[in-house]
């Protein structure tokens, strides 16, 4: 079954893949899941699906990538190469030790799952799959109108779907929705490789978050105020749901922090290349003492 393309910027005027339940609209307890008669996620053909997306990424090109870390790192470095090779061996240290294990980026909107995922990905030589991408692809419609036709709860039993196929596979970056963290049963999945959450204080994720736009962010789109009003409306809205999920994202492997400079509230954040830097530093830490 081929995938629908999706243009981007073009609204989707309906999701063809998508079987709605006839109480699709009324608000489900948590504890309710989208029933396979119900859903075409459930089925065996949405699992193949899955398989495609993920066997067709397999077979990505490796990007110039330890260059471009480097580059970002420190541009004024007297031997780029020289340094080119120890982000190279960092990498390939780290490959060696993840031995397959799977990565999950986990954090707020706005962090920079997909960016550094992508990045991160390409230093190790692994597939890189996103889950909102994966949804929207196979949906054919995006997130924000899944939202609207059958609400977060939908949204969120499919995003549980996808993380149960993907669990079964070796040696994948995976960025999840800024949500995942608040299933038990997503944790059951991720806990099963190495759980990353990419930090950021609430300043510094609206900033990023009013600078891409909250159009594609049901979460944060309704904070549609403008100038002044917009940051701070928004800034709340972020600072609202970091509290309710931080001590979820507390329970990652490892805790990666955005910021370049702690404690600057003017800070933007460390370029995408400097925080996959950290990623890969950490990993090798991370995975050196759990084999002492």
């Amino acid at each position: 079954m081929a995938l629908p393309t999706i243009v981007p910027g073009r609204t989707v005027p309906a999701c063809p893949n998508l079987s709605l339940s006839p109480n699709s609209r009324r608000p489900r307890h948590p504890s309710h899941s989208i029933h396979a008669s119900h859903h075409k996620f459930q089925d065996a053909a949405f699992r193949q699906q899955i398989r495609t997306i993920h066997q067709s990424r397999q077979n990505h090109q490796q990007w110039p990538i330890l260059k471009a870390i480097v580059k970002e790192l420190d541009a004024t470095v007297s031997d780029p190469d020289l340094l080119t090779q120890e982000v190279e061996a960092l990498a390939a240290e780290v490959t060696q030790l993840l031995d397959g294990a799977n990565l999950y980026f986990v954090g707020m909107m706005g962090s920079g799952k997909s960016t550094v995922g992508k990045i991160v990905a390409a230093a190790l030589g692994y597939p890189y799959l996103d889950i909102d991408a994966i949804i929207v692809e196979t949906a054919g419609c995006t997130v924000a109108q899944i939202f609207a036709d059958q609400g977060e709860q939908a949204f969120r039993d499919l995003e549980s779907q996808v993380l149960q196929d993907l669990g079964a596979r070796k040696g994948v970056v995976v960025s999840t929705g800024g949500g995942a963290v608040m299933r038990d049963q997503n944790w059951g999945h991720m806990s099963q490789g190495i759980v990353i959450w990419l930090k950021g204080a609430p300043e510094l994720l609206t900033k990023r978050a009013l600078s891409d736009g909250t159009q594609s962010r049901p979460l944060l789109s309704q904070s549609s105020d403008q100038g002044d009003d917009a940051y701070t409306a928004l800034l709340a809205k972020v600072t609202g749901i970091l509290d309710k999920r931080q001590h979820l994202y507390r329970q990652s492997d490892l805790h990666i922090p955005l910021e370049r400079s702690p404690g600057d509230p003017s800070d933007c954040g460390a370029t995408p290349a400097a925080v996959a830097y950290r990623v890969l530093k950490s990993l090798e830490e991370h995975l050196k003492k759990g084999a002492i």
